[in-house]
């Protein structure tokens, strides 16, 4: 055979099977979409509704070879290597694709802020047609995926949820409580019983004020309303995950 006719079929070959498996996946990563995590190759998280991620991967291999819906959220299978040529490589391998996904199986942290400023409407402390403002922008944000936080082992959501709990001054209020907690047992050692007990009071007044000016009125309100649009900010509504090529892994 011609050895440039040769040539030409491997580069033919290689060619062809490259884009399915780039990075060592079996398609091709949706435009825009951002890594989950980097512990977690071959997830993505997209800004597009479930639909448009999905008509994507229709257009590049087909209808879904399945759909259903789980929870209220829909997912999609797209086939990209089927049983016989996965098989090529692995005797006992199945189908292979890319998995796209509407909702998340369990609520992102917006739930629970939702849920403070509700209980805030209740007791007068927000109007309740702000809170069905609120309510009406940001359920959608309550079944997003988030991707992990940087540094760490939890989702964004549940961490941007901490820090809007327990900020700088509630951080400050920790340390201060502290030193106090050490100034008391040293002048109960010294037998400043009086002394003590006055400080144990100032204690709790500052943390009682402290409370109360975070727990109502406009301060509360506003923190909380910031950690929502700071959600949305950082939440994606599809999730895909693509398999990863079995000739990625093989010797």
């Amino acid at each position: 055979m011609d050895p440039r006719a040769v040539w030409m079929t491997v580069l033919f070959l290689g060619l062809a099977v490259a884009p399915a498996w780039a990075d060592g996946l079996v398609g091709p990563v949706y435009p825009g979409a951002v890594p989950v995590s980097s512990d977690r190759p071959g997830w993505f998280l997209s800004g597009d509704p479930y639909e448009r991620v999905k008509a994507y991967y229709v257009k590049d291999s087909g209808e879904p070879a399945r759909e259903r819906t789980v929870d209220e959220g829909r997912t999609a299978f797209i086939e990209y290597m089927d049983v016989r040529e996965v098989q090529t490589y692995d005797s006992v391998g199945s189908a292979l694709g890319v998995q796209v996904f509407e909702r998340p199986g369990r609520p992102s942290a917006a739930a629970d802020v939702l849920g403070m400023l509700k209980g805030m409407a209740m007791n007068g402390m927000l109007s309740r047609s702000e809170y069905a403002q609120l309510e009406e922008r940001y359920r959608p944000v309550t079944r997003w995926f988030f991707p992990r936080a940087e540094g760490s082992d939890r989702s964004l959501d549940e961490v941007i949820y901490e820090r809007c709990e327990k900020g700088p001054a509630e951080e400050a209020l920790a340390q201060d409580a502290e030193a106090m907690a050490a100034r008391v047992q040293e002048l109960m050692m010294q037998g400043k019983q009086q002394e003590a007990l006055a400080l144990m009071q100032r204690m709790a007044q500052s943390a009682e004020d402290h409370h109360a000016s975070y727990g109502v009125g406009e301060a509360g309100a506003a923190r909380w309303k910031e950690c929502l649009a700071e959600m949305e900010r950082s939440g994606y509504p599809t999730r895909i995950e693509i398999h990863r090529h079995p000739a990625a892994s093989s010797p």
